[in-house]
């Protein structure tokens, strides 16, 4: 992990270093958790790329609802 201390100036922008702007690329999501900020990339990713996720559960698939309801329990 990188941790840089950077000031808002007087319009409210940040300073990003030029090293993590490359990986982020020119769109970024900027999410608030309390008093926290992330910024991240808007970039789209390679399924490969995404966490895996198992499921076990008895809802047919064809039943959006159904594995909706599943899902969320």
């Amino acid at each position: 992990m990188e941790v840089v201390e950077r000031e808002i100036d007087s319009l409210g922008r940040i300073v990003i270093p030029k090293n993590w702007r490359k990986y982020l690329g020119q769109d970024v999501v900027l999410y608030r958790i309390g008093e926290e900020v992330r910024v991240k990339s808007k970039r789209a990713k390679k399924l490969s790329e995404l966490p895996k996720l198992e499921v076990d559960f008895k809802a047919k698939l064809t039943d959006w609802h159904a594995v909706e309801k599943a899902l969320m329990e």
